[in-house]
């Protein structure tokens, strides 16, 4: 195993060329660790029981934060993982990563969604006065389905215009009466490794 988290490392620093590393003993739940060190900062997982490799810590200094180091960060985990042939991308959201991970393509898992689905609707129920009705009516069958899938969607709609429906701003509403929240991200997912590369079809831009 100790192999596939070298060849991990090298492939992450290849994506990421600023970026050190330090291999961590095996923790006693058999997890290879990796801590990645530079632009941005992370401590690595690669769990082989799951087939995941799961981020934990993120940090950008303060005078490197506003240049896309964390999603440099986690495309070159995305791709090195998909080299590899890993399942997911997985992590726990917490501060400013509860809205900045959504933008990344990651949606939380359907475990924590059921578990928070009673209290995801209360809050959406406290807060739709703020937003027009048109809105409200398309999050409302993700209620019903249990489906955690629109957020990473709301949350990559521009937004802003003067009577804009601000998608966006919703999904942040949503997450912003919880402390953290439990992410994924599906290596070969389309539609979240568009978001997490900034990739764009067709009809986004008008073709």
């Amino acid at each position: 195993m100790r192999t596939v988290t070298s060849k991990f490392a090298q492939q992450v620093c290849k994506s990421f060329p600023e970026l050190t590393f330090d291999f961590i003993d095996k923790s006693p739940t058999s997890k290879d660790r990796i801590d990645f060190h530079g632009p941005a900062n992370a401590k690595v997982k690669l769990n082989f029981s799951s087939n995941a490799v799961e981020i934990d810590d993120v940090f950008v200094l303060g005078s490197l934060r506003g240049r896309g180091n964390t999603r440099r960060l986690t495309q070159a985990l995305y791709m090195a993982a998909e080299k590899l042939q890993f399942d997911k991308l997985k992590l726990v959201a917490a501060q400013e990563g509860r809205f900045a991970w959504l933008v990344l393509g990651f949606t939380p898992t359907q475990d924590w969604w059921y578990q928070n689905l009673s209290s995801i609707k209360s809050r959406l129920a406290d807060i739709e006065g703020q937003y027009p009705a048109e809105l409200i009516r398309l999050f409302e069958p993700f209620l019903t389905s249990g489906s955690p899938q629109l957020l990473p969607a709301l949350a990559n709609i521009p937004g802003g215009r003067p009577n804009a429906l601000r998608p966006r701003d919703l999904a942040f509403k949503l997450l912003e009466a919880f402390s953290t929240w439990s992410g994924e991200l599906e290596i070969n997912d389309e539609l979240n490794r568009r978001y997490l590369f900034n990739e764009r079809t067709p009809s986004d831009s008008g073709a």
